[in-house]
Formats: structure tokens, C-alpha cells, sequence
């Protein structure tokens, strides 16, 4: 079966920011469903393409596997968390803390809600009026250095080295686009959130 390119880091945070209550993560890394469908009935319409019949025999020259599962069912949860957040159009680097709450409260149930709640709010009146891109350990005096997994996964993904804000009408929050220190060196940010999230 042919092989189909797909960003499967990605797909790996976005589940991953499901489980663990993390609302940033979950619409900066949000998938495309109409490339996930398209890879599908690509794999789909090769699998029928390739099934013989000879008389009273079927022969099917090639199986679906795993992955063609593994991607349904990933597609389904897709869908379901694109109906869950119609109105905010995902992907996106950039959301309110308006938009993170009704993430928070249309995605997560239970502790993992309430928790992701209790954060952003703990950032909100922390946050002074600032017009650029500033990274949360500037408002956080006593914040680590450099990005600690623990944190990340203690603040709902909001960790103070990882994590910008600036004050418009509303707070926005982005994944920094700089390098942030991670055991004791320089790495891109993308990378130290998929090695913390077991990548």
C-alpha cells in the first residue's frame, strides 16, 4: 500500500492535549480533517483497486492495516471536537483567554476543567497591560529559568517559558516562536514540548 505523508508528531500532541487538559496545545496543533478524510479514501481506493475476483475467488493483493484504523477513529475525534468548537476556527497559534476557557469548558470534564480553569484565570490577573509579546515568566518573579516538564503538564500547558502574552481587547496566549533553555541548552520550542509529552 502506497505510504502517505502526514505530520504524525502533530497528531500525537493533539491527542495528548485532549488527555491532559491542555487548551492552547490542543488548537495550535488541532489536525486538518479534510486531510485526514482525503488520506482515507486515498488509502480506501487503493485497497478496492486492488482486490481480484476470479470466479467464485476474492483476492485482495493488499490489506488495510492498522494505521487506516488508527487514522478512522482519529478522524472521527476530529470531527467531533470541530462540532464541540464551531465557532472558533482551529488551527490557530493565537487565542483569547475567552476562547482557552470555553475550550476548557466544552472539551475537558471534571478535575482536568476545573484545573484548566483555575490557570488561566491565575495568568489573568497576573497579566498587565502589555502591547507586545511577552513571555508569562516575566509576570511570574519566582518562575524557572528554563522550561520544567512538570510545570507544563501542572499548568495546563501554560508553561512560563513556553508561553507569550500581550493585552489587547482580551488576553492572547501563543507558544513562543523563540528558543527557550531545556536541560541546560537552547532548543526550539516544539521540540521541547514533544519531549515532554513523551516524543
Amino acid at each position: 500500500m502506497a505510504k502517505f505523508r502526514i505530520n504524525s508528531a502533530r497528531l500525537n500532541l493533539w491527542t495528548s492535549s485532549i488527555l491532559l487538559g491542555l487548551p492552547l496545545l490542543l488548537a495550535t496543533a488541532h489536525p486538518n480533517l479534510t486531510e485526514i478524510l482525503q488520506i482515507l479514501d486515498e488509502a480506501f481506493r487503493e485497497f478496492r483497486e486492488n482486490i481480484e475476483v476470479q470466479g467464485n475467488t476474492l483476492k485482495r493483493r493488499i490489506g488495510l492495516g492498522k494505521d487506516f484504523a488508527t487514522l478512522s477513529k482519529l478522524a472521527f475525534q476530529i470531527g467531533v471536537i470541530n462540532d464541540l468548537l464551531k465557532d472558533i476556527n482551529l488551527p490557530r497559534e493565537e487565542l483569547s483567554a475567552n476562547e482557552l476557557f470555553e475550550i476548557a469548558d466544552r472539551v475537558f470534564k471534571g478535575r482536568i476543567k476545573e484545573s484548566t480553569r483555575k490557570e488561566i484565570d491565575r495568568i489573568l490577573t497576573r497579566v498587565g497591560d502589555v502591547k507586545e509579546w511577552t513571555k508569562l515568566r516575566e509576570f511570574f518573579p519566582n518562575a524557572n529559568p528554563q522550561v520544567d516538564p512538570r510545570n507544563f503538564l501542572a499548568h495546563a500547558g501554560l508553561e512560563a517559558n513556553l508561553v507569550e502574552v500581550k493585552r489587547e481587547k482580551d488576553v492572547l496566549f501563543r507558544y513562543t516562536r523563540d528558543k527557550v533553555l531545556y536541560g541546560g541548552k537552547m532548543e526550539d520550542p516544539w521540540r521541547v514540548i514533544w519531549r515532554i509529552l513523551g516524543g
